[in-house]
C-alpha cells in the first residue's frame, strides 16, 4: 500500500483588530494622498522617524498624538504636542483620551485626517 502526502492547511492568520479595519486618511495637507492603516493597539502620529505614522509636516510635534485600539475600540490622545490634536474642530485635552468614531476628522498641525472605522463579514465557504 502507498501513502499519498497530504497538505495540512494552515488557518489563515487573522489580522489585527479582526473584524474591525481602521484607517486614517489625509484629506489636507502635504501629503493629500496618504492613507494608513492602524496595524497595532498602540499607534503614534508625529514627524518623528520612529512614529508609527510619520507625517512630513513642520506644524506637526515629533510626537503629536497616540491612537490606541482596545477591543474595537479606538481613542485618541495628545502627547502635549506643540500645535495641539482637534478632533471634528474641538481640541483634544492633553493626556486625556477621545474615543473616535467613523468619519471623525482630526487636525494635526496642516494636515487633516479623516477616521475610517469598517467591520468585514466572514465569506461563506465554497
Amino acid at each position: 500500500m502507498r501513502r499519498v502526502a497530504t497538505r495540512v492547511r494552515e488557518k489563515a492568520k487573522i489580522p489585527f483588530s479582526a473584524p474591525h479595519v481602521f484607517v486614517l486618511a489625509t484629506i489636507a495637507g502635504p501629503d493629500v494622498t496618504a492613507s494608513f492603516r492602524i496595524n497595532g493597539p498602540v499607534t503614534i502620529v508625529g514627524r518623528d522617524e520612529q512614529a508609527t505614522i510619520r507625517l512630513d509636516d513642520p506644524e506637526v510635534s515629533a510626537e503629536h498624538c497616540r491612537i490606541e485600539v482596545d477591543a474595537g475600540i479606538c481613542r485618541i490622545t495628545d502627547l502635549a504636542s506643540r500645535n495641539g490634536t482637534t478632533l471634528n474642530d474641538r481640541p483634544v485635552a492633553t493626556g486625556t483620551w477621545t474615543r473616535l468614531k467613523h468619519l471623525d476628522e482630526i487636525q494635526v498641525g496642516n494636515t487633516r485626517l479623516v477616521f475610517l472605522a469598517g467591520r468585514f463579514r466572514d465569506r461563506p465557504r465554497r
